[in-house]
């Protein structure tokens, strides 16, 4: 219980914290950990007239691993070296799986910026359970570069289009970028005419083009929100 809580037991909240004791041991390199189960117990509090929940969480924890490395198949639009730069963890370290999908995640960008919108990034794990070690074998398929075929705007009424394109660094025809869509998101943010501004990135008229949807919401405040998925 607090300020902006009333302590009541939640199951919802329950299950996110079993996640969250995974996650942290997995960050630690304990990637078998797991909960395997819960025990709530009611006690009820004399002073304070009510029930109190005693929650005990059972844990397998697993041996704790170190990181073998990376093997990368299937690049041909970059160099393994400079695929090997975007990896979070060295050889030998304490595997954390968080900056190992740090590090998978860059590599995606990397391709995403460089218009391969279809590109598929697959980490394979191979676990050594005699000696702890994980390594991972990363298999890539590239596909071809995607192109902006159309950019349509969407929920403006007093902005006229070309306002909102002139921010954008993406014109049709271009090799979508992921960097600079978000580069053009956050000019349209910081024009403070929209208090929602997200895209939608849709297959275009064939398999290497895509149409750009800039949804807005216009506003008079200052409250702003800036939304971005992928």
């Amino acid at each position: 219980a607090g300020f902006l809580k009333d302590g009541a037991f939640q199951t919802s909240t329950l299950e996110q914290d079993k996640i969250s004791i995974v996650d942290y041991y997995k960050e630690r390199g304990y990637i078998d950990a797991v909960v395997l189960d819960t025990k709530i117990e009611a006690v009820f509090n004399e002073e304070k007239k009510q029930n109190d929940l005693f929650i005990t969480f059972y844990i397998q924890e697993g041996a704790q691993y170190t990181y073998g490395g990376l093997t990368i198949v299937g690049n041909e639009v970059f160099s393994t070296s400079e695929l090997e730069k975007c990896e979070k963890l060295s050889i030998g370290s304490v595997f954390n799986d968080v900056k190992f999908q740090e590090g998978i995640m860059e590599i995606a960008s990397l391709y995403m910026n460089n218009g391969y919108m279809s590109a598929s990034i697959v980490p394979i794990p191979n676990k050594d359970v005699e000696h702890h070690v994980i390594s991972y074998e990363l298999r890539i398929s590239e596909n071809t570069r995607a192109h902006v075929e159309n950019i349509i705007i969407k929920g403006n009424e007093k902005t006229k289009d070309y306002v909102i394109l002139r921010e954008l660094p993406l014109e049709s025809g271009d090799i979508f970028s992921k960097s600079k869509l978000t580069s053009g998101l956050r000019n349209l943010y910081n024009l403070q005419f929209f208090s929602m501004v997200a895209p939608q990135i849709l297959p275009g008229s064939e398999n290497n083009l895509v149409d750009l949807i800039i949804n807005v919401e216009e506003q008079s405040t200052t409250s702003l929100e800036f939304g971005l998925t992928f």
